[in-house]
């Protein structure tokens, strides 16, 4: 059994901007690294997908994702990928 790292997502027209203000903000502690975590946000449904797929082409049958904006449509938006 192997655990990737959380990865932090936003969908939508603000997707960039949200994800990047909410990851740097949150990871500032760790300086310059904070521009890379989120340089790995998935911000587009195909990349979330991209993502569905790799896991569970591993055998992975839970993935936890974390959205990067309290907005309940960003939900919606994840729900509505499968």
């Amino acid at each position: 059994m192997w655990i990737a790292r959380p990865r932090g997502c936003a969908l939508g027209p603000d997707a960039d901007s949200l994800a990047s203000r909410y990851l740097r903000d949150y990871y500032a502690f760790l300086g310059d690294y904070a521009d890379r975590i989120a340089a790995s946000a998935l911000t587009t449904k195909a990349a979330v997908r991209d993502q569905f797929d790799q896991f569970a082409d591993a055998g992975c049958d839970e993935l936890i994702l974390f959205p990067t904006s309290p907005d309940l449509d960003q939900l919606r938006r994840l729900a509505d990928l499968r």
